[in-house]
């Protein structure tokens, strides 16, 4: 939660664009220029389109940290979901460096940290879990 002078924010996508948008120096979630610049729009879309990852990570990578109890469907569907997300992703990125525009915006900053957790569990595995996570979760 983050107390602000027009009331309380709950939400972590809520809370990120609200301090993006309070950055003058760095447009990480930039002001329209005008009624037709669809920036924000398209910085949101890919805020919203980042929770696939939530539902992914619940599924497959909860289970390998030991907060959830593993089903087996659930993980096979969780694999698909996050193959076609990295598809989506890589199609986009082969024609630009950045999500949204010429420059690095909220929306690259929200997609990597719902990547974080999956990518440090699975690509990683028992390892880095034992290692990393477990002593983090347990401090």
């Amino acid at each position: 939660m983050l107390e602000t002078p027009q009331g309380p924010l709950t939400e972590s996508s809520a809370i990120a664009r609200y301090l993006a948008s309070l950055s003058t120096s760095y447009p990480l979630y930039p002001q329209p220029t005008d009624a037709t610049d669809t920036t924000r729009a398209l910085i949101d879309a890919w805020i919203d389109w980042a929770l696939v990852f939530d539902k992914v990570a619940e599924s497959w990578a909860y289970p390998m940290l030991g907060l959830r109890s593993n089903e087996p469907t659930a993980v096979a569907t969780a694999k698909s979901d996050f193959d076609k997300a990295l598809q989506t992703l890589e199609i986009h990125l082969k024609s630009s460096t950045f999500l949204v525009g010429e420059s690095l915006t909220l929306a690259d900053l929200v997609v990597i940290s719902h990547l974080l957790l999956l990518y440090i569990t699975v690509c990683f595995g028992e390892s880095i879990n034992n290692a990393f996570l477990t002593p983090c979760m347990n401090a």
